[in-house]
């Protein structure tokens, strides 16, 4: 029995590392089908999200998947292999390092506080993918492939593309995984769910064809699906927003027309961090406000309960009549 027992966690712990590997690459290769950006740089780079993700969940077990799923999406055939070690070595580290400092600051991966929210996006995003852009930069350079005059740049694009994987990915997994169906789903909210994910979506599109830089305008959508519907509605939102302003700037769709591949890749990146930390922090703080009032309800609703109780207790019982005397007809 125990060797079955340990045959099957072994098992399961294979079937896990397959898993991460699959969804790793497979996440490399949505990132790396837009053709903006320098060589390999791209606006938001999935593998991050899905790899803190990942060991967040099943733990730094799980690890070997992620670099596995590195070591494969990094290769390409006849690059220099400094190249190759490079990328590889900076893409597996970078969450693991993440994962470690959420680790040692307590963090809880529901984000159901505030610190949790900051910890995700200072901690496992910013902090940690200096990692991943650092190996990958220097590697380019050491190769040959990347010129000296752009060394900043590069590193600053994908820094921010690394980091928008964890920013964008990690909340709407994280989210996925912890959400819960509600018992009861009024129509009014089916409603409201519908008319601002087609009002959004209108919008947006909109915005996007236009010769101007209006991206900006699908905020108060951005903060409408917070205020209401917190992490659940407003993570999905982020996400559709941010595809499809990359999807808009890979084709060259209304204001990514002109101007510069680095300027394209700058507003993109600058957008979705915005939307991402108004919706994140916003719907955290709701979310507290929500259940602060819901516990203050059940508090005073059991202080009501106890005062009725002891009122009941201490009210004094009207005297029995004597014994043998009648009512007087």
């Amino acid at each position: 029995m125990p060797t079955i027992h340990l045959l099957r966690r072994h098992a399961l712990l294979a079937a896990k590392i397959l898993v991460v590997v699959g969804a790793y690459y497979g996440g490399g290769r949505l990132g790396l089908l837009s053709p903006i950006g320098a060589g390999d740089v791209s606006p938001l780079w999935p593998p991050t999200g899905i790899a803190l993700v990942a060991l967040l969940l099943w733990g730094p077990r799980v690890w070997p998947g992620v670099a596995i799923g590195a070591v494969l999406i990094n290769y390409w055939p006849g690059e220099p292999p400094i190249q190759f070690v490079g990328s590889a070595l900076g893409s597996a580290l970078a969450p693991l390092l993440g994962y470690l400092m959420l680790r040692a600051v307590d963090f809880r991966a529901t984000l159901e506080r505030l610190k949790d929210v900051i910890a995700l996006l200072v901690l496992g995003g910013m902090t940690a993918m200096v990692v991943s852009a650092t190996f990958s930069v220097v590697s380019l350079w050491l190769a040959g492939v990347l010129p000296r005059s752009a060394f900043a740049a590069t590193w600053l694009v994908w820094w921010t593309g690394d980091a928008m994987g964890v920013l964008i990915l990690a909340p709407l997994l994280l989210t996925a995984r912890y959400a819960r169906w509600p018992r009861e789903i009024h129509p009014y909210r089916v409603i409201e769910a519908a008319t601002l994910l087609a009002t959004m979506l209108a919008v947006i599109a909109l915005a996007l064809h236009s010769p101007e830089q209006l991206l900006f305008i699908v905020f108060p959508f951005i903060i409408w699906a917070a205020w209401r519907f917190q992490l659940a509605g407003a993570t999905p939102c982020v996400f559709l927003v941010t595809a499809i302003s990359i999807y808009a700037a890979s084709r060259g769709l209304g204001s990514f027309a002109g101007d510069s591949v680095l300027s394209h890749l700058i507003t993109l990146q600058a957008f979705s961090a915005s939307t991402t930390l108004t919706a994140l922090v916003l719907s955290v703080t709701i979310s507290a406000r929500n259940d602060a009032r819901a516990h203050v309800r059940e508090v005073a609703s059991q202080l009501a309960t106890v005062v009725n109780q002891l009122d009941r207790r201490l009210r004094p019982r009207p005297e029995a009549p004597p014994y043998g005397k009648r009512d007087e007809l």
